[in-house]
């Protein structure tokens, strides 16, 4: 696990990023450890998946509720390549750890064409998350399969949301129930 709430704190200036994470956290806050797997969780609205361009990103911090009684805060971003269709993926280098963005929704290379790490340079595909090029070949980055509807939003089902946290990277925080510190 790791811990980015100063840099996070920082990045909520840029107002679409505090707008989609507190949009984010309001839609979960009814999710609890107990509910169906197959539960769909909003991730995003309608509205803000609407205005994501092609080659580009949003980042996203979800709450899921662990058994324990514990949250996970977990980093996602939301990416729409040059195909136009809408993909989620933890926000975690699979090399370098940690988030591959070092500014609030920056995560393309300069071209357009691929997901950079902004540690290490290593380039992945919008599409599949595959490292494309840099010290990571063969390691990719962890998906998170959604649906994008324009009536609901983008979502994901509770059990997807689990297993990245369970699975994944690890980028997420896990604090006591009701977001209280840990």
């Amino acid at each position: 696990m790791f811990a980015q709430s100063a840099r996070r704190g920082a990045s909520c200036c840029a107002a679409s990023w505090n707008a989609i994470s507190c949009a984010s956290r309001r839609s979960l806050a009814a999710v609890t450890a107990t509910d169906s797997p197959e539960r769909r969780v909003s991730l995003l609205s309608a509205a803000a998946a609407a205005a994501i361009q092609n080659r580009s990103a949003v980042e996203v911090t979800v709450p899921v509720p662990q058994a324990s009684g514990m949250v996970a805060h977990l980093e996602l971003m939301l990416v729409r390549g040059g195909d136009g269709t809408l993909r989620a993926f933890e926000n975690y280098c699979p090399h370098a750890g940690g988030p591959l963005n070092m500014l609030p929704d920056r995560f393309f290379d300069r071209s357009g064409k691929h997901l950079m790490c902004t540690r290490h340079g290593a380039l992945f595909s919008p599409e599949g998350g595959e490292c494309v090029h840099g010290p990571c070949p063969g390691k990719r980055l962890h998906p998170l399969p959604v649906e994008a509807d324009g009536d609901y939003g983008v979502t994901t089902s509770l059990a997807a949301l689990q297993s990245v946290c369970d699975h994944g990277g690890g980028a997420y925080v896990l604090r006591g129930e009701g977001g209280g510190g840990g």
